[in-house]
């Protein structure tokens, strides 16, 4: 039993003697990032329900019209029912700025396509009024 002690103590003494040696390294969580970096982003309320989001939609053939769209990204600013009241969209294409009112049926929409641009101005009819240049 006095051979173990006597270990003991010299292997205590020894992790003393190399955690004086080795540099100490602290973390702080209080430190800024530079870059965050994902394929997306997901910002939650207390409840846990989505009320913002960056994503990367693929390229893909729209099935009704046989029309392929390009890789898109969208920031949604999603309401408390889960519904997005305002959409930012850009592609190789273009960009687009669209905001929704408290029925799906009010919009306003700002777009960008190729050389082409246009106001779109949507009421509770479901009437649009386009602007163009």
């Amino acid at each position: 039993m006095k051979t173990f002690l006597i270990a003991l103590t010299f292997v205590n003494a020894a992790l003393v003697g190399f955690n004086v040696l080795l540099p100490a390294t602290t973390v702080h969580a209080d430190e800024e990032l530079k870059v965050l970096r994902g394929k997306g982003l997901q910002i939650v309320d207390e409840q846990g329900r989505t009320r913002a989001s960056i994503t990367i939609h693929p390229s893909e053939v729209f099935a009704k019209t046989g029309e392929r769209y390009p890789e898109t990204v969208v920031l949604r600013l999603i309401d408390e029912f889960g519904r997005p009241e305002i959409k930012i969209a850009a592609t190789k294409e273009g960009g687009g700025f669209t905001v929704i009112g408290q029925r799906d049926t009010v919009q306003a929409m700002l777009h960008a396509k190729g050389d082409k641009s246009y106001i779109k101005l949507q009421d509770e009819s479901g009437k649009p009024k386009w602007i163009t240049p």
